[in-house]
């Protein structure tokens, strides 16, 4: 977005702040009771300023990023633990979910959350996605076309992606055991 002085979720759209805007859709859901989220530590102060000023009032915790991405989710993953305060019951209707969004994502809409949160308790996890419009083709090593890819099974990953916190959760302590 060629500009060195605000990270792009601070850059503002209509007057309010990229993330602002991406908040709000989860400030507004009746289902989602709280948010964290991960933020470049420099940020925070400021962070806190927009929410303070767009009166948010689900986010419960920004806790400085990690890293990398992974880094940054699973500070965020253990932050809504905290958030849950281990509340969950064992069944899959009031299991603690959630959802983890990229601040920079703010076309989403109550339809996609609703939709994430009721397949993650029908499936355990979900990951929206959307119809591949864009014609793919495969290239060779030498970037030559051997085929072109049937775009009727192909599907673009997006944002949120949807679990149940402590299955997410695990497979990150998992993951950081494992190195």
């Amino acid at each position: 977005m060629h500009n060195r002085d605000l990270p792009k979720q601070f850059l503002e759209v209509d007057g309010k702040a990229i993330i602002i805007h991406t908040l709000e859709h989860f400030e507004q859901h009746p289902r989602i009771d709280a948010v964290v989220i991960a933020c470049v530590k420099d940020w925070i102060p400021y962070l806190n300023q927009k929410i303070e000023e767009a009166g948010l009032r689900k986010v419960r915790e920004v806790v400085p990023g990690g890293d990398t991405g992974q880094d940054s989710i699973c500070a965020g993953l253990l932050a809504a633990e905290r958030a849950a305060g281990g509340t969950g019951s064992d069944s899959r209707e009031e299991k603690d979910i959630v959802l983890i969004h990229d601040g920079v994502r703010p076309l989403i809409d109550a339809e996609a959350i609703s939709a994430c949160i009721k397949s993650v308790q029908t499936t355990g996890s979900a990951i929206t996605t959307a119809p591949l419009v864009e014609t793919v083709i495969r290239v060779s090593e030498t970037h030559t076309v051997e085929d072109v890819v049937d775009r009727d099974r192909c599907f673009v990953a997006k944002a949120p992606q949807c679990f149940f916190l402590q299955d997410i959760l695990a497979m990150h302590r998992k993951a950081i055991e494992e190195g």
